[in-house]
């Protein structure tokens, strides 16, 4: 593991075997501490009193231009799912090597790092197609659009937060979200309940259906709450 600090608090990892070797920044605050990739800009691991609060796939992989994390804090933007088809779904900003770390700041309860993509205007719309290599050439400034995500962590808090700044002479409408995958455990072995929002439950095995899949569980069918005891792997919820 190669790395870089600036303080006690706040580490550039330039190799980060824990996440298939890509860059990182490792944030310290107390007895928490997280990860969070260069490659998409997306927080990895977030962990207070060594236990971990997020939830990654075994041997996450990372493709530039192709492939973003599973786990974590995936970052959704232009676009969450399909609301715009010509932008990808969920965007394209989550598989982008574009993201440069901007600023760090190490204060006593707290560290901060903030991480930018630049971009044309066109590509935020999709009506330019996306490119790892557009970063090089953006073009006039004046139609320059730049997202920023600003991760701060103190003791048992983590906070993200994403900042769109429009510098073009366009409307850019847009959704996104912060699409957080938290690991969860069950309460001294004896599980929990979920109720889950119509139509968003997907299991790889049957728990209450005859075959995989979806679960019709759609406002007034009466579907009972699911009971999570580990017995049946989920794969979202």
């Amino acid at each position: 593991m190669a790395a870089e600090g600036t303080s006690s608090q706040i580490e550039t990892i330039t190799e980060d075997p824990r996440f298939g070797g890509v860059p990182t920044v490792l944030l310290r605050s107390e007895d928490s501490e997280c990860t969070v990739a260069l490659g998409g800009a997306t927080a990895l691991s977030w962990k207070v009193k060594g236990k971990e609060q997020f939830y990654v796939v075994p041997e996450p992989k990372f493709v530039a231009g192709k492939t973003p994390f599973r786990g974590g804090v995936p970052i959704c933007w232009p676009a969450f799912a399909t609301k715009n088809p010509k932008a990808g779904k969920h965007g394209f900003v989550q598989q982008s090597a574009r993201w440069k770390l901007v600023d760090r700041k190490a204060e006593p309860s707290s560290t901060q790092a903030t991480m930018e993509m630049r971009m044309r205007c066109e590509e935020a719309l999709g009506e330019g197609s996306y490119s790892e290599a557009n970063g090089a050439d953006l073009g006039p400034s004046e139609s320059l659009v730049v997202l920023r995500s600003v991760v701060t962590l103190s003791p048992r808090t983590f906070h993200q937060e994403l900042q769109v700044l429009n510098g073009s002479k366009l409307v850019l409408p847009f959704s996104g979200c912060l699409h957080t995958y938290f690991l969860l455990d069950s309460a001294e072995g004896e599980g929990f309940d979920v109720v889950a929002l119509p139509n968003w439950t997907r299991y790889r095995e049957p728990i209450m259906s005859e075959s995989p899949g979806l679960v019709d569980n759609k406002e007034g069918s009466g579907a009972p709450p699911l009971r999570v005891t580990g017995e049946k792997e989920i794969e979202r919820l």
